[in-house]
């Protein structure tokens, strides 16, 4: 299905307006208390993700990022993360590949929420997932991993925020 544009999302969404607010706060990055994070599987999002996720880590649990990486004619080259996810262990939807069917098929789907909307449509050709495997801890210590990263890195399309950042935080 053929992504949506801004102005099908902006008339669906008349309240909000195309505008992501990014909060770099060097103070919060220096306080990360997390594991060393593994070298992540970069996959392109689009329509064949599933069919592109290597086999490696398709069951796999762990984390999940997705990144807005432009490609401006010119140096240094610039990523934005958009959101952070975690996958777990057990069956239905704990695995990266059976995670990605809800992202896969809110492409081109307008009846989502505003931010999966954004994350899945706006970017065609710019959007990549990196797929961190954590399969050697707890699916608690994954949460609190992804915790501590939205908390003081605040990607913008997260929802669940917490911590000092989540009142300072406007959207739309």
């Amino acid at each position: 299905m053929a992504v949506l544009n801004v102005q099908e999302i902006n008339n669906h969404f008349i309240d909000n307006r195309y505008l992501l607010n990014v909060i770099h706060q060097p103070d919060l990055w220096s306080t990360l208390n997390i594991p060393q994070l593994p070298q992540p599987t970069k996959v392109k999002f689009d329509e064949d993700i599933k069919v592109n996720m290597p086999q490696a880590i398709k069951n796999n649990k762990g984390l999940y990022m997705f990144f807005l990486e432009p490609s401006h004619p010119f140096e240094p080259i610039i990523n934005h993360l958009l959101y952070i996810g975690r996958v777990r262990e057990g069956q239905t939807s704990f695995s990266f590949f059976k995670r990605f069917d809800e992202y896969k098929n809110q492409i081109g789907n307008i009846n989502g929420s505003l931010n999966k909307v954004l994350l899945t449509n706006l970017w065609p050709d710019y959007t990549h997932v990196y797929f961190y495997s954590l399969n050697h801890l707890t699916d608690d210590e994954i949460a609190r991993i992804e915790d501590e990263i939205i908390k003081k890195i605040v990607p913008p399309l997260n929802s669940k925020i917490g911590g000092k950042t989540e009142q300072s935080r406007n959207l739309y």
